[in-house]
């Protein structure tokens, strides 16, 4: 029979974003998903039945030390305020369910009572929340495919874009957030999936998910000339 777990930690929340990743686990005291269903009035049919819908939202509201230094919580929060991240709940290490969950960041009080160690509220809306084995899974592999890719390699021309697409192995990855980045980006332009020529040339697009990588060398190629030859009547016409 399994032993059931009652209390909270020796547990983890962090965010997985490998372009912000924070450990909160030393910051909070107390860690909340709080769920908050809405129904709307309920759809009554002929026949006398009726269909009701029910909406969940969830919230991760957390009791946190306020932490003034440089790398403190306090500016943290305020220097991320309106950002989306990818986190990870662990209520208890000695558990078997983890939560992982996107996170949208907004500030924290800051300052109290010059008594006491000052705590603060913090309250995040969160989005696609699911539960995931607490035995983190690595990443074992990173492809890039997309239009035109092939063996590695891809050709677009001054001024086209191109969406790639990264299949990160296995699925149930912990870490399956990835990144982009371009070698050279005077040649080609990234915005996370979207590439973008800009001169000719050739670079390098990286994409990175729990610390392995794929690259695909691009190509960029002069844009095509869309002018039309027009004859030039001869003397005789």
């Amino acid at each position: 029979m399994t032993t059931k777990i009652h209390t909270l930690g020796p547990g983890i929340l962090k965010s997985t974003d490998p372009a912000s990743t924070r450990d909160f686990s030393a910051d909070v005291t107390k860690v909340v998903l709080t769920p908050s269903n809405s129904s709307d009035d309920p759809i009554t049919f002929l026949d006398g039945s009726q269909e009701l819908t029910t909406t969940t939202t969830w919230t991760l509201e957390a009791t946190v030390m306020d932490d003034y230094t440089s790398g403190g919580i306090n500016k943290w929060c305020l220097d991320h305020a309106g950002q989306t991240i990818p986190m990870r709940f662990v209520p208890s290490s000695d558990g078997e369910t983890a939560y992982r969950f996107d996170a949208t960041v907004t500030p924290i009080g800051i300052g109290g009572d010059v008594k006491t160690k000052p705590t603060q509220e913090l309250s995040w809306p969160i989005a696609n929340l699911v539960s995931v084995p607490v035995a983190e899974v690595p990443v074992e592999s990173v492809t890039i495919s997309g239009q035109g890719v092939s063996n590695g390699r891809v050709s677009i021309a001054v001024d086209q874009t191109l969406q790639l697409v990264s299949t990160v192995s296995p699925e149930n990855a912990t870490y399956r957030d990835v990144t982009w980045e371009s070698s050279d980006s005077s040649v080609v332009r990234n915005t996370n999936e979207w590439i973008r020529g800009m001169n000719t040339g050739t670079a390098t697009i990286t994409a990175t998910a729990g610390g392995k990588s794929a690259q695909l060398a691009v190509t960029v190629t002069a844009a095509a000339s869309h002018l039309s030859m027009i004859e030039r009547p001869s003397a005789d016409e």
